[in-house]
């Protein structure tokens, strides 16, 4: 059950059928709250499969705050760095960084599969790992060229229509969308007033239903329409990282390769159980 689970993520799927005996049961299903991010990764690398919790990825701000560059949630992978832990408070370092400091806060809390970094590029070829490294730097270049056009020629209303698309597109099917209109005028740097007008009015044109604290996307359509074409751009950049993977992953494999070698663990304290074995 627990291989089904960690197969929602086509990452975890891959790296399944491709690295099971070299990785063993260094897989770790965790909880994924503020709390874990804070007290559980800020101090080593780790390598995090979302399965169906949601992460928000967002870039300092030269005026302060910080600006939402993407969500990533089951279909993708999120690598935390290790070298320092982040001032604020819920949040950590993200990856492929160089010039700019990434911070990763929970939108939705959820399960994740974690692998340590050494563990992981340790299992692959060397030049397999500086592939994907260099393929991820190129991806995360990509969707920061976006979203700087993004910010400079599009509307709000098109902007804020963009966050609520692609925060659809990884959240679970059929559940309301867990974001406060504070948090989304922090990602969009804004103040509240001027989201909660904005959505309103979709509210009256029935694109939207409002709940305290979560949105439901009633006509998703009418929204695209809103849009900007930007979140399609952030998708294509994303499954070039996803094949990338795959590619890589192939060049890396054993003659030894099992499928079914990967065990996820849950990870105590965070929760209350035994070992599971993939293969059920």
């Amino acid at each position: 059950m627990i291989a089904l689970v960690g197969d929602t993520n086509p990452y975890v799927k891959l790296l399944r059928a491709n690295l099971g005996q070299q990785l063993g049961k260094r897989a770790i299903l965790v909880e994924v709250s503020e709390t874990t991010l804070t007290d559980e990764l800020s101090a080593r690398g780790v390598v995090w499969f979302p399965i169906d919790c949601v992460l928000a990825v967002s870039v300092k701000a030269d005026r302060g705050g910080s600006a939402l560059s993407w969500f990533a949630g089951h279909p993708h992978i999120v690598r935390l760095a290790s070298q320092k832990p982040s001032p604020v408070k819920g949040s950590v370092q993200s990856v492929w960084a160089s010039e700019s400091e990434y911070l990763v806060s929970v939108v939705r809390r959820g399960y994740a599969v974690q692998i340590s970094e050494q563990d992981l590029w340790g299992a692959m070829a060397g030049h397999a790992r500086d592939a994907f490294f260099n393929c991820g730097l190129g991806v995360i270049t990509d969707i920061a060229n976006t979203n700087a056009v993004c910010c400079s020629a599009h509307s709000f209303k098109q902007r804020l229509a963009r966050v609520l698309i692609e925060a659809h597109q990884v959240f679970p099917a059929l559940e309301p969308l867990t974001l406060t209109q504070k948090r989304i005028g922090t990602f969009l740097l804004t103040r509240r007033e001027t989201v909660a007008l904005l959505i309103e009015e979709w509210r009256r044109e029935g694109i939207l239903a409002t709940f305290r604290g979560a949105i439901v996307v009633n006509d998703m359509e009418r929204l695209r329409n809103e849009s900007c074409a930007c979140y399609q751009r952030v998708a294509l950049a994303r499954q070039r990282l996803l094949a990338s993977w795959s590619s890589i992953l192939l060049r890396s494999r054993g003659p030894s390769a099992n499928p079914h070698a990967i065990d996820v663990r849950v990870s105590p304290p965070t929760l209350k159980a035994t070992a599971v074995s993939t293969q059920g």
